[in-house]
């Protein structure tokens, strides 16, 4: 076959799987329970993802130790971000100290968590050295997370469908 569009087919698996982590984002975060269990997505969705990073760098050739090593730190930090949450916790009790005002409370609070999802990849980036994907990870992670977030154009479901997406759409592409 050839090689492009073998690429083609890798890269339309890896979107099928960001449809995937953003259907569990979301339903999860619902209370969604899967035979009896409470699925976690503070930590069930880091783990696909890396799986999913570790496997398509596995089929494409292009794993490496150093690849694994990267990948691992960036589960680790992964599920430590998933930890911030954007809701009503101590990070939102903090900022509203600093700051009056509720809607820059909120700006604020997803600029910094929706950063952190897309910065949470750094190792990853480190080492692929795909500086550009991993910078739009970051930007289009921050402005979902402030746009959709904040000024709430849809429903509550379909904000979080979303911002899942971009949450998990660029680092499989790293």
């Amino acid at each position: 076959m050839n090689p492009e569009v073998l690429l083609t087919y890798i890269s339309s698996l890896k979107l099928v799987v960001v449809v995937l982590l953003a259907f569990i984002y979301s339903r999860a975060g619902r209370g969604w329970r899967w035979f009896g269990w409470k699925v976690r997505r503070k930590v069930v969705l880091p783990i696909i993802l890396i799986t999913a990073l570790i496997g398509f760098s596995l089929w494409t050739n292009t794993f490496t130790w150093k690849l694994l090593i990267a990948s691992l730190i960036s589960l680790g930090v992964l599920i430590a971000v998933m930890h911030v949450g954007y809701g009503d916790g101590n990070f939102r009790r903090l900022l509203r100290k600093i700051v009056r005002n509720e809607t820059a409370v909120k700006v604020v609070q997803r600029a910094v968590v929706g950063t952190l999802y897309g910065g949470a990849c750094l190792p990853v980036a480190y080492i692929t050295g795909n500086w550009i994907v991993y910078g739009l990870s970051v930007l289009v992670s921050c402005s979902t997370s402030v746009a959709l977030g904040v000024f709430n154009p849809i429903d509550a479901a379909t904000e979080e469908t979303l911002i899942g997406a971009t949450e998990f759409l660029f680092p499989l592409f790293l």
